[in-house]
């Protein structure tokens, strides 16, 4: 079921990434988006964009919020990989043209 904002978990990559971080601080106890940012040191809307999938996390708040929701090993990578992905699609599940994934391969 898309979500208010539009955006299918199910066929957008920056949905489904951002659904997991959202599961993630939830199970490290932040229930609340702000204190979450507060104690990450980004702004809610940071997070907001992130766990809507409006916009990937960058490099430096994909790490923070790892560490801070304790993920780590087989998840981390496994997340590391769908924000890889979901940088380089469109918001429909398809990769823009700009991207050659061949590149990242070698």
């Amino acid at each position: 079921m898309p979500r208010p904002n539009g955006r299918d978990p199910q066929s957008d990559p920056a949905a489904f990434l951002g659904a997991q971080l959202r599961r993630a601080r939830l199970a490290a106890g932040y229930t609340s988006q702000d204190s979450f940012a507060t104690v990450l040191g980004f702004d809610r809307s940071t997070i907001t964009k992130a766990e809507t999938g409006s916009r990937p996390p960058t490099d430096e708040v994909f790490a923070a919020w790892c560490n801070t929701c304790q993920v780590s090993g087989e998840l981390r990578e496994v997340l590391s990989g769908l924000l890889f992905v979901a940088r380089r699609t469109d918001g429909r599940g398809r990769f823009t043209a700009r991207d050659d994934l061949r590149d990242q391969t070698q």
